[in-house]
């Protein structure tokens, strides 16, 4: 099997026809991971399983923290469009998340938002 080494790939240049491309370039990479100067391909996305409690989630979000290292997946159904971020404090002690879109700006820490068997988050305070 032959292959190619490319060295330091440059990106992509799409307004330039092929034959006035540089040996470092493409004039198409789809797929590509692209932020460290080499062509390496992307990973696949891969399924979420385990959101137990929503049948139709409409939102998700990855909580990094507790479950062993392993987080905890939060969902929201109904059509609600939820926007979730965890705390900007840096080595958060509480690991709080705050969200917005489920009626009112909410936050909790992880003890609150992770009690009981779920769905996540199973509690929250109100914002304001």
């Amino acid at each position: 099997m032959t292959s190619i080494a490319i060295t330091s790939f440059k990106g992509e240049l799409p307004a330039l026809t092929p034959r006035l491309l540089q040996p470092t370039n493409a004039q198409a990479a789809r797929n590509v991971n692209l932020r460290k100067g080499s062509l390496r391909a992307e990973n696949a996305p891969l399924p979420v399983l385990g959101i137990g409690g929503v049948i139709n989630p409409s939102s998700i979000y990855r909580y990094p923290f507790g479950n062993n290292g392993a987080g905890f997946w939060f969902a929201w159904g109904d059509g609600q469009q939820v926007n979730a971020a965890k705390s900007p404090l840096a080595k958060d002690a509480w690991s709080r998340v705050y969200w917005t879109g489920d009626s009112f700006p909410k936050m909790a820490p992880i003890g609150v938002a992770t009690q009981g068997a779920g769905p996540y988050p199973s509690g929250f305070y109100r914002l304001g």
